[in-house]
């Protein structure tokens, strides 16, 4: 499913549609190549993550991956992928997909959220819970925000 997705993605701006022109095009280039590099980094650092706990990220997993990048965001590799797909679309100056792209960022939210509801909850349970409560889904959370959380579910005295 990843290599599916992940040609799709690559291959969509290259087919034949309506492409940036002017200076949106020049400056779509070098914003393009940046935005695509660092998806690549979020996706090679997600990766090593699954590596090193010795669990596989295209399977169920054995364990719950919870250093790196998945202590600060549950899905880094969601964000990684749209975050490619934007850069990518730049580089080609493909104006369809980039339109497209709030559908393909909410169909990976679906997916996670589905995944999350479906595999993770009923694999690792209160643990993924827990890890859920701690960590935002694609972006970091406000460590104040946590704190409270904390406050007020910790009993007094």
């Amino acid at each position: 499913m990843v290599i599916v997705t992940t040609a799709t993605l690559i291959g969509l701006p290259m087919l034949p549609q309506t492409r940036l022109s002017g200076l949106w095009r020049i400056l779509g280039i070098p914003v393009g190549i940046v935005v695509f590099g660092v998806g690549m980094v979020i996706v090679i650092r997600a990766g090593n993550e699954f590596d090193k706990v010795g669990t596989r990220e295209d399977r169920l997993p054995t364990r719950l991956v919870t250093t790196g990048m998945y202590n600060v965001m549950r899905h880094p590799q969601y964000v990684a992928l749209d975050v490619c797909f934007v850069g990518w679309s730049l580089v080609w100056g493909a104006v369809v997909c980039l339109y497209l792209a709030p559908l393909i960022i909410f169909l990976n939210w679906l997916q996670a959220f589905l995944e999350e509801k479906y595999i993770l909850e009923k694999l690792f349970g209160d643990e993924f819970r827990a890890y859920k409560k701690r960590v935002g889904m694609f972006l970091p959370r406000n460590p104040k925000e946590n704190e409270e959380e904390i406050r007020d579910t910790t009993p007094p005295g």
